[in-house]
């Protein structure tokens, strides 16, 4: 089976999928040839719509469209973002009982909760689907993406959701570094890895977000050097506009537009528009919407001029976002090469303007500003997997936030700092304390006012089965803490550490032997030893002299005691802001329930589009193609059942079971297929019959050829002649009775003449031919030649076996064969 390397970038508007393929990645499409999935997920009291479909409900079934969910990952309900995001949304968010946000919808006829994890891999599930039906294989391994700016909690639940999706997330990439390595895996002018590094400015100006970052570049290597970011994004400035139109239309149409109504949607959509519009062109644009509210036509102009006026507020944070990070970098503008625009918003022209005016240099659109995280993603996938080979890439990921550690101590509560901003990771350190029993740690970030939410913990870690020592003294504990390469902080192991007194074997030189002055005599045992190599030898050196050679001396193996290190892993739990794996389960089940019922619904949907189909068909053709093949009270008979099928699909049949629709169009089916069986016959008869007349007239021709003692059929008997006419005559007849049968038939009367019948008369006629007209000529033995000399005698022919050349027999062996290899 292929091995499937896929990226997705799950935005907060849009989402992409990147496949890598035989030769390169590739951005792929889905049932509608769009790249562009829109991220958005849909309830109705049948079944989920997710992407377009469920786009296409935003007006309609306003308050069960799912739009901006990623906003709500990993948060809990009463974070000060949260209650910011609720004034922006359609639909209603409800605190769940562990005090996560929960997202109400009405689905299936009841009210259900599903969080925001969920519905982030309701996404995830339709782009597997998309990645699949592009590979047509198995999609399980995937790189998501994650804001630069995510925190602790924001990546596990993105872990999360790929886990309910039935997903292996084999990591998640920042959106800065994966456009990074987007840009820098195909470049060629990097410089060599010991030589200065290039330094390139990426800013990914998105729907909900401003993101941008240094990353310092040389051939094979990437590093990130700092980052900022802002919760300013593209919907910021539809609301401007918004705003402003809304107020327009009050003062001089006198209504009011409510906000997460349908009226309030329609008119963002075309402030969106608008706000494009002017991002391409100077003058002024229209915006015109019909029968907008009570039946009425409003309509509305603005400049780009305007445009930037209202948004002045906005291109300050953007302005402030962008130069804080030349702070956060400690470079000067002379130290970056080049500024890379990724993201719509990047379009506007004051947005452009301003990162000329900090940078002092344009910004460059050499990367696709759609899918540039979506192929980081993939590239980062395909570097991980063992099916495709790619050029080494390393990547040096910097941590955004400072992260500390929080303990109770002798001297109080101690925060210490473990990671400092911009600390790289994947890194691992080690910390060691001295306690009589259990203890407690935190993780928590050490500057909340930087964090995007209210959750500066990131977690809270309890270390147990911690015992005093023999005289009551603390014993000592090593705690290993990790930020994992997907920049998730975790104590991931915690050991006792003991030094103890324990019997080894170990290896000792054996003492020495005391020696006699006085000479014993060699017996056969010490020359043995000798030979042995366990006594003296005495060996002369290249001078000539006698020099004495001692052996090494012998190893022993002895027990001693010995001080040891021994370690213990201890208990730990980690209360982090993270679904449990039976939870994670759970919501797994709820999904493919989900996926399940889709599947049925699309199924029964199939089911009722073939009744309504062949309601429609058969009308036309009874009227049309079929009216020679249906009597008159059949063709009126079948009509009312048509029309009462067609009344039932649209009344009592709008939302029944799969099995009655099928059913239904098995009825149809019945009165409708003889039709249609007299209409083929009718069809194909006249065929059938050219060929069975065409195997007739060969037929008759060779009897004449025999009659007419043709050269080709004189080979052939009178026999032969009579078993052909007789053949002929027979089917002839057959033929001839059972045509003036059909003709007195009419057309909308079933046939006793099939084409079947016909063909298969046809071929048994031509079964019983073929034999005798195929039948071999007899050999013919050529006259004997004048010039051919008499047969010599048994004197002569004794002579000539005398005098004649003896010819022997020459055994050829047989080949070899070869091995065509």
């Amino acid at each position: 089976m292929a091995v499937s390397v896929v990226g997705f970038d799950v935005g907060t508007l849009s989402s992409y999928v990147v496949v890598a393929r035989q030769g390169g990645i590739e951005a792929v499409a889905n049932e509608y040839s769009d790249r562009n999935t829109p991220s958005c997920v849909s309830f109705t009291e049948q079944m989920r719509f997710i992407g377009h479909e469920a786009k296409q409900q935003q007006v309609s079934n306003i308050s069960n469209t799912i739009l901006n969910f990623t906003n709500f990952l990993g948060k809990t309900f009463n974070d000060s973002f949260v209650q910011s995001e609720m004034k922006r949304i359609p639909f209603k968010v409800v605190p769940t009982a562990d005090g996560r946000v929960g997202i109400e919808v009405k689905y299936l006829g009841e009210t259900q909760v599903f969080t925001p994890e969920q519905i982030y891999a309701m996404q995830l599930t339709k782009l597997k689907e998309v990645a699949e039906m592009n590979l047509a294989t198995k999609v399980v391994d995937v790189v998501l993406n994650v804001p630069t700016y995510a925190t602790d909690s924001e990546r596990r639940a993105i872990l999360d959701a790929a886990q309910i999706a039935n997903l292996n997330c084999v990591r998640i990439i920042n959106d800065t570094t994966a456009i990074g390595l987007a840009y820098g895996i195909y470049n060629k002018e990097l410089p060599e890895p010991e030589a200065q590094s290039k330094n390139i400015v990426f800013i990914d100006f998105g729907y909900s977000s401003l993101q941008s970052n240094v990353v310092a570049f040389n051939k094979g290597k990437m590093r990130v050097i700092a980052s900022s970011c802002s919760l300013v994004g593209g919907r910021d400035f539809d609301e401007v506009i918004y705003n402003k139109v809304k107020e327009e239309f009050r003062d001089r149409y006198k209504l009011n537009v409510i906000d997460g109504s349908k009226p309030s949607i329609r008119l963002m959509q075309e402030c969106e528009k608008l706000k494009k519009l002017m991002s391409a062109n100077a003058t002024e644009i229209p915006l015109n919407i019909e029968c907008f509210m009570n039946d009425i036509d409003v309509s509305s102009r603005m400049k780009r001029v305007e445009f930037e006026e209202l948004s002045s507020d906005l291109l300050q944070k953007v302005k402030k976002t962008l130069e804080n990070l030349i702070v956060e970098a400690k470079m000067s503008l002379d130290d970056i090469d080049s500024i890379e625009l990724v993201g719509g918003s990047t379009r506007i022209p004051a947005v452009k303007q301003i990162i000329g005016e900090i940078f002092k240099k344009e910004g460059r659109t050499s990367l696709n500003a759609d899918e540039a995280v979506a192929r980081g993603c993939a590239l980062q996938c395909a570097i991980m997997s063992p099916a495709f080979r790619v050029k080494d890439f390393n990547i040096t990921d910097a941590l955004p936030y400072p992260i500390s550690l929080a303990y109770d101590d002798v001297n109080g509560n101690v925060n210490v700092d473990v990671y400092q901003k911009w600390s790289v990771f994947p890194a691992s350190k080690q910390m060691t304390f001295n306690r009589v029993g259990p203890f407690k740690l935190e993780g928590k970030y050490s500057n909340p006012e930087a964090l995007p939410n209210d959750n500066k913990s990131i977690g809270l870690f309890n270390v147990s089965g911690v015992q005093p020592g023999p005289n009551g003294e603390p014993v000592k504990i090593k705690v290993k803490l990790r930020v994992t390469a997907n920049g998730i902080f975790t104590c991931c192991q915690a050991q006792l550490v003991e030094v103890v007194e324990k019997q080894v074997e170990v290896e000792v030189d054996a003492e020495p032997q005391e020696v006699n002055n006085k000479t014993e005599p060699m017996d056969t045992e010490s020359y043995k030893g000798e030979e042995n190599g366990d006594v003296t030898s005495e060996k002369t050196n290249e001078t000539g002299e006698n020099e004495i050679k001692k052996d090494a001396p012998k190893k022993i193996k002895k027990m001693v005691n010995k001080n040891v290190t021994k370690h213990t892993d201890l208990p730990m739990q980690a209360i982090i802001l993270q679904y449990i794996p039976q939870k994670i389960n759970e919501f797994n089940e709820k999904e493919n329930q989900m996926i399940m019922q889709v599947k049925l619904q699309k199924e029964k949907a199939t089911a009722k589009n073939s009744v309504e189909e062949y309601v429609y068909e058969m009308r036309d053709k009874l009227y049309g193609d079929l009216e020679a093949y249906v009597s008159e009270n059949d063709r009126d008979q079948f009509s009312s059942e048509l029309t009462a099928a067609e009344n039932w699909l649209y009344e009592e049949g709008e939302d029944v079971s799969k099995q009655l629709y099928i059913d239904r169009l098995t009825n149809l089916r019945k009165i409708g297929d003889r039709i249609l069986y007299r209409a083929k016959e009718g069809y194909e008869r006249p065929y059938a019959i050219e060929e069975f007349s065409k195997s007739t007239v060969i037929i008759s021709k060779v009897i004449a050829g025999i009659d007419n003692k043709e050269e080709a059929y004189s080979h052939l008997d009178a026999a032969d002649r009579d078993n052909l006419s007789k053949i002929l005559e027979e089917k002839q007849q057959w033929f001839a009775q059972e045509i003036n049968r059909q003709r007195e038939l009419k057309s909308y009367e079933d046939p006793v003449l099939t084409v079947s019948q016909i063909l298969s008369q046809k071929q048994n006629m031509e079964s019983l031919v073929n034999p005798i007209v195929n039948k071999p000529k007899p050999v013919v033995t050529p006259p004997e030649s004048n010039n051919v000399k008499p047969e010599p005698d048994s004197s002569t022919n004794s002579n000539l076996n005398n005098n004649t050349e003896k010819t022997e027999d020459v055994k050829v062996d047989k080949p070899e064969d070869m091995d065509l290899d």
